[in-house]
């Protein structure tokens, strides 16, 4: 029979699965935030100063070549309207830029002339024009420049009602900066540089700098998905405390058990939210007007991975103060135990034992908890029935004697087995155990924790009660048989193992918290770091 205390293999199988899945995509957004930054066609590779010719920075107004005609710049695309999961919407099918524009320059990073053609491979960065549906004659407009470019756009493509065009033009006299490169074979043309597929167009008057900023807030995305990725592949191992430990702590000398004020750092990301909703009320050329989601996102991040460091160096406290009954109490033989008494015993079966609800095997104790999942809309929560004990007494020995652990009251740190049951079988009311059904009954859930005859136990406890025993004819052979537990009393504390076994355990639980802690304190400065790094572009 598994002790439930472990993990079983196919929970390991879980967690080792969701930490490496998770790991892999902290890394992968890490890669895709460098590749974003380093290659030669990022913003920021293609916005660096001074720019070297052929690139070529220029500001100025638009004009058309052809008075008449289309708009100086436009993206136009074709959409078809369709299945979008349970709904329907318009999705891109197909679609191409169009440039019937010169440049008026008013100002170049290189010397150019008064004003230059602007080719058609383009792209807007980082503001994209208002969009409008085009109407029959605009569409019949986009479908020959189409035909004539071989741009697709073909009349079979399009059905009445399910096709319709749309463009995200600039119009005349709008103020723009462009990031490109002067043709060779034809100085007055500004085009994609060779190795890229567009150049860029920032409208509304913006500059380099608007561009810099919206890609440093999307590598700042990456950051924060990053972070959150690795913040799952911690929690995966990361467990519940243990009820012994919180038990010992009501024991030892009063300490911090909370966070306090540090809770406040969760207000932060949702003003960082409300903050990016107000920025995206400002107008352009402004490049807050962009909003800054990324680093919202990324601080959020880290805020959270903050608060996760502070817990767990507070459990780390906590668990040096569990400790502390432990190394404080020493220990007594049962025949002179009185007052708090720590025990190292062995569990004695009271005359032909108790048989275990889980496995049917023979214990010396068993304490039964029943939890009953039950549906309520398309949720299925859980709710504790009851504790039974049906022997609330343990007899415990030693090498001085015996004695009797009240445990009705208790807190125990013993094997655990769990079953989940469709009903309860009859013998469970055969030995007094009823429970009510709720009324959308799914299943029970069964823990029992069973110590078996012979079990080395350490017992930290209050006696409740001390009998005296005669073993001889003097009175040199009377012993005291302790009771330790009972009504009145503190809970007794009960750990399946001895004294260094715990110790180890609690060590280990404070050597966890603490790794984990210099994890996130890690973390922690990566991401202030990367975020201190691209706010500096």
């Amino acid at each position: 029979m598994q002790d439930r205390r472990r993990d079983s293999t196919f929970v390991v199988l879980m967690r080792v699965t969701f930490f490496l899945v998770a790991s892999v995509v902290g890394v992968v957004l890490l890669y895709m935030a460098g590749e974003e930054y380093g290659q030669s066609s990022s913003a920021f590779s293609r916005h660096r100063e001074p720019a070297a010719p052929p690139r070529v920075f220029l500001k100025g107004t638009l004009r058309q070549v052809a008075t008449g005609g289309t708009p100086p710049l436009c993206m136009v695309n074709h959409e078809r309207y369709g299945s979008c999961g349970k709904t329907s919407c318009w999705k891109y099918f197909e679609g191409f830029t169009s440039s019937n524009a010169k440049l008026d320059v008013s100002w170049s990073s290189t010397p150019v002339g008064s004003e230059v053609d602007l080719a058609s491979g383009f792209h807007y960065e980082p503001w994209t024009p208002p969009r409008e549906v085009s109407d029959a004659s605009r569409t019949a407009e986009w479908k020959l420049v189409a035909r004539q470019n071989n741009l697709g756009f073909d009349e079979h493509q399009f059905r009445t009602g399910v096709d319709r065009v749309v463009e995200y033009c600039l119009p005349v006299g709008a103020e723009v900066y462009i990031q490109g490169c002067v043709a060779p074979d034809k100085p007055n043309l500004i085009r994609a540089c060779p190795d890229e597929s567009l150049y860029g167009v920032t409208s509304h008057g913006g500059d380099r700098q608007a561009v810099i900023d919206d890609a440093a807030d999307l590598l700042a995305r990456y950051v924060g998905g990053a972070g959150l990725a690795f913040l799952v592949a911690a929690l995966v191992w990361l467990r519940p405390r243990r009820a012994l430990a919180t038990a010992l702590e009501d024991r030892a000398a009063p300490h911090r058990r909370g966070l306090g004020a540090a809770w406040a750092i969760l207000a932060v990301p949702p003003l960082l939210g409300f903050s990016v909703l107000l920025m995206h009320a400002s107008r352009p050329p402004s490049s807050w007007s962009t909003g800054r989601g990324g680093f919202a996102f990324a601080l959020s991040i880290f805020c959270v991975w903050l608060l996760f460091a502070l817990s767990r160096l507070l459990e780390r406290r906590r668990m040096l103060h569990a400790l502390a009954p432990v190394l404080a109490t020493p220990r007594s033989p049962l025949a002179t135990a009185s007052g708090t008494a720590e025990l190292a015993v062995r569990a004695r079966q009271r005359g032909e034992g108790l048989r275990a609800f889980i496995g049917d095997d023979v214990v010396a104790f068993s304490q039964i908890r029943i939890k009953e999942a039950y549906r309520s809309g398309k949720n299925t929560p859980v709710r504790e029935c009851g504790v039974f004990t049906p022997s609330p007494e343990l007899e415990v020995v030693d090498e001085s004697g015996d004695g009797v652990l009240h445990l009705e009251r208790s807190v125990l740190d013993v094997e655990l087995r769990r079953v989940t049951l469709p009903q309860l079988s009859p013998r469970y009311a055969e030995r007094g155990i009823v429970v009510d059904h709720h009324p959308s009954h799914v299943h029970f859930i069964v823990e029992e924790q069973v110590i078996k005859d012979g079990q080395p136990l350490y017992v930290l406890g209050d006696v409740s009660k001390l009998e005296m025993k005669t073993e001889g004819h003097g009175y040199r052979d009377v012993r005291g048989s302790p009771t330790l537990g009972g009504a009145g009393s503190a809970p007794v504390l009960v750990h399946a193992g001895d004294e260094r076994g715990l110790i180890e355990l609690l060590t280990r639980d404070a050597r966890f918290a603490n790794s984990y802690a210099v994890v996130a304190a890690m973390v922690c400065t990566g991401i202030g770091a990367a975020l201190f790094a691209l706010a500096s572009l």
